[in-house]
């Protein structure tokens, strides 16, 4: 090879490796959000792919039943593919269909590990996943009020940073998880009170009984 070539593709080669490659940036999820439940506002409801950092293939799905309302039976072959984290392209949209207010969708990322075994992983509440943890985060009012942001985990047991496909989705909210919930402060009162008279009347019951 020319002298004068084989230093010019070196010097190349010496910049491309030098040159950092740049990791394509994406939003996830705050901290949080894990559990919450994602509901429509009402009309047509459309998602927009938003990035990956995983190794995994994985497929988001809306979960449906034979009808195409949504919700969970079990049969997956129901369910409406929405992403590949792989395969689509970030920016790319699907439209999910057209709901009534107050309506909970449901979504599903199928894993493929290397090994080609799968698993599933669900939004919502910790019990629905193998683990019993979460693997989705919900940030409602995310850009807008009607937009809400959905970030994924993708492993068993962690590390929950939820990089593994994040979209946002119109027209929608989010519920807290009923675990989270706080009380009232009068419906503790209540209670406690409630529970006080409890235990007076079933003491007056047994001194009653002894006399």
């Amino acid at each position: 090879m020319n002298k004068f070539w084989y230093v010019s593709l070196s010097a190349i080669s010496v910049t491309i490796l030098a040159t950092p490659i740049a990791v394509q940036a994406f939003t996830i999820a705050a901290p949080g959000t894990e559990g919450f439940d994602v509901v429509a506002n009402g009309g047509n409801v459309t998602a927009i792919y938003d990035g990956t950092t995983a190794g995994y293939r994985d497929d988001l799905y809306l979960m449906l039943d034979a009808l195409g309302n949504p919700g969970n039976d079990g049969i997956t072959g129901n369910d409406l593919f929405i992403f590949n984290n792989q395969d689509s392209t970030v920016g790319s949209s699907k439209d999910l269909g057209t709901f009534a207010d107050g309506t909970v969708l449901s979504f599903r990322l199928n894993v493929t590990n290397p090994d080609n075994t799968t698993i599933d992983f669900f939004s919502g509440a910790a019990a629905l996943n193998p683990d019993g943890l979460f693997h989705a985060r919900a940030q409602s009012g995310f850009g807008d009020l009607t937009t809400t942001l959905v970030s994924f985990e993708d492993l068993a047991g962690g590390p929950f940073d939820y990089n593994d496909l994040s979209f946002t989705i119109a027209s929608t909210r989010t519920v807290a998880p009923a675990s989270t919930a706080v009380p009232e402060p009068f419906t503790i009162v209540g209670t406690l009170i409630g529970g006080t008279a409890a235990l007076r009347m079933r003491k007056k019951l047994a001194d009653a009984n002894k006399g």
